[in-house]
């Protein structure tokens, strides 16, 4: 069932691509083709892990403790885009082709979670990569042109990275592949660990590898930015956690860099106009929550509580920022905007952990164990969560209405409102709830709540203005850089070649002697070459 459940897209791709009755149901095929992982995430199929023989080194497929929660949300996720792209790409010309590349992500990221040997996770990890490519630059034009550009090119990086961990991993493991044998030899390893943290760290949009993110998100379409914030970028915690358990100094190095960039995030967020842009920003700081918690955890060896910890925070991010993209759509294309921008504000407390919510339990799951400067910070950083998304509420208030919003969006729309709470209500362990709901769990969920609206209410009313920053932010200086860099390697090229031209001309002109008489002088002696091999002799002997 594990390998059914990850081959079935690309197969559904296969079959219904080519033959042109065919390709009007690969929109029907996004919708079913997820069913078979949600099934399997939820228990209702078993799947003992598996071989299949032949295909790469023996793929491994299995479902355990770390890769289930993420197949849950992952499936969901896909199953919910896949629903709302049918009515927000109805009238697209372009739709047949976002199914194709759509079902070639799912079946990269649907096995990513299954996969337990190397092999298999990085040709998951890169068939996802590389096919989001075209989700991204769905629109087309000079935008879509440009964020595909930037996201490839980002995704080569730290692809690039990713590969080179695991055949190092698994070169000191003796070549071993499965991955608990590359994770138990890179913790003796520490550059090992720095190459997986790099890689993964860029799919996760870390503190100066975030770049990538905004642009690819605010271009493209709804359903994409979904699945990219909700299950893509989601990738890279559980790469940490299959190879980095134990790991102490890379878990030390993303609760630090998590840390900030839920900050940076935040406050880069508030410097943005437009809706998706802040909630790209707001994916770069809560991706720094769980990057934190993927650090706790691996520092206690990834297992146990502090796992179920980062697993929780994953299920409710996921939900409720897919929720948010989703209903974005549906709030700028409907007569029914205040409905929309109710749920919407439940969903925004819930990401930013208000009492009783589900990122309340996620948010104490975390800090359940973690230092006392970890959890303050936690809830110190709750602050501008709060305030980025007060400020994505009145931007989406104020927009103006476009379109309209038709009822399968609404349909995802709502059942992401409705699993974003449920979901980790049922996941969180008895503890982490009764935590929740006594009096001090309230008031640490509340506080930060509270002093972040308090806070956004005293900006209005002061008119204090952010400064607005460009989409990316550090991505302009790097291509302007990079710019400058190209003009002088081809001002030098240019050069070089010029003068490997002028030598050239110059050789041409030379008249160098006929070697014809030299070499009928050579050939006549016909002991030549008895006399190169005494010489070899002669040269061994005196240098020996």
């Amino acid at each position: 069932m594990s390998a059914f459940a990850a081959f079935l897209p690309p197969l559904l791709v296969l079959l219904l691509a080519a033959p042109p009755t065919g390709r009007r149901l690969i929109p029907l095929a996004t919708v079913l083709a997820p069913v078979p992982a949600l099934l399997l995430a939820l228990g209702l199929v078993e799947a003992p892990p598996a071989v299949v023989d032949g295909f790469l080194l023996d793929a491994r497929l299995g479902l355990d403790g770390i890769g289930g929660p993420f197949l849950l949300a992952t499936s969901l996720l896909y199953l919910f885009a896949a629903v709302h792209a049918l009515g927000y790409l109805r009238n697209d010309p372009r739709r047949l082709r976002f199914g194709c590349f759509f079902l070639v992500a799912m079946a990269g990221n649907l096995a990513l979670p299954l996969a337990l040997d190397a092999a298999s996770f990085y040709l998951a990890y890169a068939v996802m990569g590389f096919s989001t490519w075209a989700l991204v630059d769905h629109v087309g034009g000079a935008a879509g042109r440009h964020a595909g550009r930037v996201y490839l090119v980002w995704m080569l990086i730290g692809e690039v990275l990713v590969l080179a961990g695991l055949v190092a991993g698994s070169a000191v493991a003796g070549g071993a592949i499965e991955l608990g044998a590359i994770a138990a030899a890179v913790r003796a390893h520490p550059w090992i660990a720095a190459l997986l943290v790099l890689g993964f760290g860029v799919k996760a949009g870390l503190p100066g590898l975030h770049v990538w993110l905004p642009p690819a998100h605010s271009i493209a379409p709804a359903p994409a930015s979904a699945v990219l914030s909700g299950a893509m970028l989601k990738v890279a915690v559980l790469g940490w956690l299959r190879l980095l358990p134990g790991a102490v100094d890379a878990a030390a190095v993303l609760v630090v860099v998590g840390l900030v960039g839920a900050f940076a995030g935040a406050l880069l967020g508030l410097c943005q106009r437009a809706p998706k842009a802040i909630l790209a920003y707001s994916s770069v700081s809560q991706m720094g929550f769980v990057s934190c918690a993927a650090g706790l955890a691996l520092g206690t060896g990834a297992a146990g509580r502090a796992t179920a910890a980062v697993a929780l925070y994953v299920v409710h991010h996921a939900l409720a920022k897919a929720g948010l993209f989703l209903g974005t759509t549906v709030a700028l294309g409907t007569a029914r905007r205040p409905l929309a921008l109710g749920l919407l504000l439940f969903l925004a407390l819930a990401l930013a952990g208000a009492p009783l919510t589900g990122g309340a339990l996620a948010k104490a799951a975390v800090k359940d164990g973690a230092p006392e400067a970890v959890a303050l910070a936690f809830s110190v950083a709750a602050l501008g969560s709060t305030a980025l998304l007060a400020r994505y509420l009145l931007v989406v208030r104020r927009a103006e209405r476009h379109g309209g919003a038709p009822a399968t969006c609404w349909l995802a729309f709502g059942a992401c409102t409705l699993l974003a709470p449920l979901v980790p209500w049922l996941l969180a362990a008895p503890a982490v709830r009764e935590k929740v709901l006594a009096t001090g769990g309230l008031w640490t969920a509340a506080w930060p709540v509270l002093l972040g609206v308090a806070l956004v209410a005293a900006a209005l009313v002061l008119r204090v203005r952010a400064p607005l920053l460009p989409l990316g932010d550090l991505l302009v200086p790097m291509e302007r850089i990079a710019a400058l860099a190209a003009g002088w390697g081809g001002a030098a090229l240019a050069a070089s070649t010029a003068a490997w031209r002028r030598i050239a001309r110059v050789a041409a002109g030379l008249r160098l002697p006929d070697p014809a008489p030299a070499e009928r002088r050579l050939a006549a002696w016909q002991s030549l070459g008895s006399a190169f091999v005494l010489l070899a002799i002669l040269l061994w002997w005196a240098f020996a």
